[in-house]
């Protein structure tokens, strides 16, 4: 339901004007459940991707890693939102990484790319956050439908 709804909010504003500017991301990362022995309880891969379990990442305070990828996957994720707070768009000048010496995340940077603003209702319009994040289109847009939250749901109140 969150991603439906979130979607459709993001397209409204990006393709009405309302928003200067909408960015949407899925998390391919996410917390791990641990057990009573504080024991990941889940393999390396995208586990626990519900509402809130991205928190740790946005942060950078995510304190387990089961995966070889968790730590730069968490390094560009806060890269993209830590520029995203400072300037209102997620894409740190290389000039700017360079100058603090954030070797690490200009490597990232350039590994994943640029995060694109949402512009329609095709083409990529996600930024999935993985290392490197990459862009894809969006997912579970027949799920969507069938919930009755289309991508235009805020522009025409249907299907």
């Amino acid at each position: 339901m969150f991603r439906c709804v979130d979607r459709a909010t993001s397209y409204a504003g990006a393709v009405s004007g309302a928003f200067a500017s909408a960015y949407y991301y899925q998390m391919n990362q996410a917390g791990f459940g641990y057990n009573s022995n504080n024991v990941p309880a889940a393999g390396p891969g995208p586990h626990y991707l519900l509402h809130g379990s991205d928190m740790p990442w946005l942060f950078g305070n995510q304190i387990s890693y089961t995966d070889p990828k968790a730590f730069p996957t968490q390094l560009v994720t806060t890269m993209y939102f830590a520029e995203f707070m400072r300037s209102g768009q997620p894409n740190p000048a290389e000039a700017y990484l360079m100058a603090r010496e954030y070797k690490d995340a200009l490597k990232v940077d350039r590994q994943s790319g640029p995060w694109n603003e949402v512009t329609g209702d095709s083409g990529k319009q996600v930024k999935q956050m993985d290392y490197p994040a990459y862009d894809a289109k969006w997912v579970d847009t027949p799920q969507c439908a069938w919930l009755n939250y289309s991508i235009s749901y805020y522009l025409t109140g249907r299907i």
